[in-house]
């Protein structure tokens, strides 16, 4: 109360000070005082409403949940005038009876199963146990003993030893929490690893004698258990599963190859064109540039004259589009070269393009060289590929001389 009357009056002090000394910053104080005047107003109704009403209100702790901590309220004691404080502890929630007695069933019969460990089932038990010493939650104690510490300890672990075939053992649990307790037992059958064995062989011998007994019918049925030991029948050769996997990758791998192998022969059949085609292009521009038409001109009339090369006349297609949208045109000409993928076109695009950007004399010049290096290639390239055609059609040729030699050797040793 004495805090909200100081802030009050510190309000208005400020109020006074920035008519004063700081008209400049008037509107901003004058925020700040209506905001401290009614935080204290408000602060002051709280406090007057909790006063009154703290003669007939009870306090009210609220406890922690059942796996909760405990935890220390300030409790304020006043008598006469004067004021004691007591630390209260306060503990979480407790179980009832009913409640405790509910759960500790529910966590009995979840421990059947959770205790066995590696073992398959409380018939067949050669490993050792798995027994915890509280719930998950650390509310319930666990305290464990066995009728037969000999064979199965407190603790879990099992001695084989002691048995020749197998022993029943009572393992008991005690559950506690607070003043309750509950009780459950647990009949185990540990049984010696020898018996497994057992078990197979007499699945075994099950097994042939009943393909002894049913010879005369169309078919055998085989039962799904036998002594506890499961029987399936194995397939044979590759599951459905594994066959459409493996049919699926095999038929990806087949795609990828075709696709693969029809994209490289497009390849080279597109490079074949381009070097046939470069004497004509280079031709075509140097009369096109010799007439006065500019490079961008002589590309349009080039490409209006190709019919076969459809690679070239795309490629060139797309250089013409980027021009008309706003590119730089000598960037356009180097691109273009390089798209092609051939030296010769990133050479002779790459002039093409300095021409345009620096301008260059000699370009005729330039290009007249090239033009001849590219008939020499071109010669060059019709003589390997008459070269790979004889090579081809040697084969065939063989293949008739053989039986050229047939008709005529034949007749003559069916004479003799």
């Amino acid at each position: 109360m004495v805090f909200c009357v100081v802030v009050q009056a510190l309000a208005i002090g400020l109020a006074i000070l920035s008519r004063i000394h700081f008209s400049k910053y008037k509107v901003w104080i004058r925020y700040v005082v209506v905001i401290l005047l009614v935080s204290s107003v408000c602060a002051q109704v709280l406090y007057v409403r909790e006063q009154s009403g703290s003669a007939d209100r009870q306090a009210v702790l609220p406890r922690a949940d059942y796996d909760g901590e405990a935890r220390t309220e300030d409790i304020q004691l006043s008598i006469d005038d004067k004021e004691y404080s007591y630390a209260m502890e306060i503990e979480p929630r407790e179980y009832t009876e009913e409640e405790f007695y509910r759960l500790a069933e529910k966590q009995g019969m979840d421990l059947e199963a959770a205790i066995l460990g590696k073992n398959p089932d409380p018939e067949h038990v050669t490993e050792d146990l798995d027994l915890p010493d509280e719930d998950a939650d650390g509310v319930f104690t666990y305290t464990w003993w066995s009728d037969r510490p000999d064979i199965v300890t407190s603790y879990g672990k099992v001695y084989l030893e002691e048995i020749k075939d197998h022993e029943v053992v009572i393992l008991s649990l005690e559950v506690s929490y607070s003043t309750y307790k509950y009780e459950r037992d647990f009949p185990l059958v540990v049984v010696q690893q020898t018996r497994r064995k057992d078990a197979i062989e007499n699945v075994q011998e099950m097994l042939l004698r009943l393909e002894q007994e049913t010879r005369t019918d169309s078919r055998v049925t085989l039962p799904d258990t036998y002594e506890n030991v499961k029987i399936r029948v194995r397939e044979k050769g590759m599951r459905p599963s594994m066959q459409c996997l493996f049919l699926g990758i095999m038929l990806a791998g087949a795609v990828f190859t075709v696709l693969y192998s029809r994209n490289r022969e497009q390849q080279k059949k597109d490079n074949d064109a381009l070097i046939r085609d470069y004497p004509f292009l280079v031709n075509r521009l140097w009369l096109l540039l010799g007439t006065g038409m500019t490079v961008q001109m002589g590309i349009r009339q080039i490409m209006s004259e190709l019919n076969d090369n459809v690679c070239l006349k795309r490629e060139l297609e797309y250089a013409i589009h980027c021009l008309q949208t706003g590119g730089e045109e000598s960037l356009v000409y180097e691109q273009l070269g390089r798209r092609l993928k051939l030296p010769e076109y990133n050479r002779l695009f790459r002039q093409l393009g300095q021409h345009v950007r620096i301008g260059t004399k000699d370009l005729r010049n330039l290009m007249e060289l090239e033009m001849q290096t590219a008939l020499k290639k071109r010669r060059e390239l019709a003589k390997k590929k008459g070269e790979e055609a004889s090579t081809k059609l040697l084969f065939p040729m063989i293949v008739l001389l053989a039986l050229v030699m047939v008709l005529i050797v034949y007749p003559a040793m069916t004479g003799l």
